[in-house]
C-alpha cells in the first residue's frame, strides 16, 4: 500500500511542478497549492497515521470490528483452552517422578 501512495504523491508532485514552469500567475499559485497538499498529505499518511494506528490499533479485540461478530460459546471455548494450557504450562512435566509412580504402582500390585 505504501508504494502506491509514494506513487501517486510522486506523479502530482511532478504535474505540480509543471505548472510552475507557466507565465501566467494563477498556474504558479496553483502549482503551489497542488505540491504542499501533496507533501503534506504524503507526511501524515507515512508518519502521523502510522504512528496513530501503531498506538491506538486493536489491542485484545479493542477497536476490533471482527470481535463484534464473533459467537459467545467460541469465546467461552477459546477462554477455557487457554485456560487449560496456562495451566499446562504452569506445571512442568517431570519425567521422573512419572517414572517412580510407575514403578510404585508396580511394585504395589504384586
Amino acid at each position: 500500500m505504501g508504494v502506491s501512495i509514494f506513487s501517486s504523491t510522486v506523479t502530482t508532485f511532478l504535474a505540480g511542478l509543471a505548472l510552475f514552469g507557466g507565465n501566467i500567475v494563477l498556474f504558479q499559485k496553483f502549482a503551489l497549492v497542488i505540491c504542499s497538499t501533496v507533501i503534506f498529505s504524503f507526511l501524515t499518511s507515512m508518519l502521523f497515521f502510522g504512528a496513530l494506528m501503531h498506538t491506538l490499533g486493536p489491542i485484545n479485540n479493542w477497536c476490533d470490528l471482527c470481535a463484534c461478530f464473533v459467537d459467545k460459546e467460541l469465546k467461552e471455548f477459546k477462554n477455557k483452552q487457554q485456560e487449560q494450557y496456562d495451566l499446562m504450562v504452569s506445571q512442568p512435566f517431570n519425567y521422573y517422578s512419572m517414572q517412580n509412580d510407575g514403578i510404585e504402582a508396580d511394585n504395589a500390585g504384586s
